[in-house]
């Protein structure tokens, strides 16, 4: 069963006996995060580019600012900013005097920026190859085998890092089945079926979970286009009445609390 690293699934997945994959785009953003994420020349860094996002928006530098920052899973999404930042370290003789003064940071955090920049290259590496053909034992060894490639700096950041990134990929080859084994990694299929159904659902929060979370097998994509589905959908909705959706929200979902305020306000 796969999942991230939250630890109430973990729980869940423990206590249900199965088996847990972790994935490997959360998995492997954690040790970067536990090596930098309490970094004071990262923090400060990362304080400077969100700052310069609103200093120099409306301002003649304003094409040249840093990409948006996530709030959420930012170290997994760190590549585009330390590449932006290698690039304005490149150019940086090309800006206007006021330029400089706006960017001038790029090479004040350019040690710890120049010790990130290997590591989305490895990451972006492994997460491709596992997302497109799996986690076996081939592709694990592949990824050990290129880590060692990119990531030759010898510092002990880096070396933590790799030593994480390795025993979380030992360990996940010592749970498949055999040699042969192929398991999917990534739960991205899930979070975007998801991020589709939250695109569609109420706005609202007292609104809670309703009936609109049975679009979800609709959203799911089953079969291909030379070999579709044999689920008859439309003959499935067709055989499916109101008092069966209400019948079925009043057996597994609870009250919506928007409506019981609507109801209650209204005396």
């Amino acid at each position: 069963m796969i999942s991230d690293n939250d630890t109430k699934l973990k729980k869940a997945i423990r206590e249900s006996n199965c088996v847990h994959i972790r994935d490997i785009g959360h998995t492997i953003a954690l040790p970067v995060e536990k090596q930098y994420g309490k970094d004071k020349q990262f923090k400060t860094y990362t304080k400077a580019v969100a700052g310069v996002k609103v200093r120099e928006a409306m301002r003649e530098t304003g094409y040249l600012l840093p990409p948006r920052q996530r709030t959420v899973a930012r170290f997994m999404n760190l590549s585009q900013t330390i590449r932006w930042s290698k690039n304005m370290q490149r150019i940086f003789a090309s800006p206007s005097a006021n330029g400089k003064q706006a960017f001038d940071f790029v090479n004040t955090y350019g040690k710890t920026t120049g010790e990130l920049s290997c590591i989305p290259g490895f990451v972006n590496y492994a997460l491709k190859l596992i997302r497109s053909e799996g986690m076996s034992r081939k592709s694990i060894g592949m990824c050990l085998k290129e880590m060692d490639k990119i990531l030759k700096k010898n510092n002990k950041r880096i070396n933590r890092f790799k030593l994480s990134v390795r025993q979380y990929l030992e360990q996940e080859r010592d749970k498949l089945a055999n040699e042969k084994s192929v398991w999917n990694a990534s739960s991205d299929m899930i979070e975007s079926l998801f991020g589709c159904h939250k695109f569609k659902r109420s706005r609202n929060p007292l609104h809670g979970v309703t009936a609109c979370v049975l679009i979800l097998p609709l959203l799911t994509r089953t079969g291909d286009r030379g070999h579709p589905s044999a689920v008859g959908f439309k003959h499935c909705l067709e055989g499916v009445f109101m008092k069966d959706l209400e019948s079925w929200t009043k057996d597994n979902l609870t009250d919506n609390l928007a409506v019981k305020r609507r109801k209650k306000l209204a005396g």
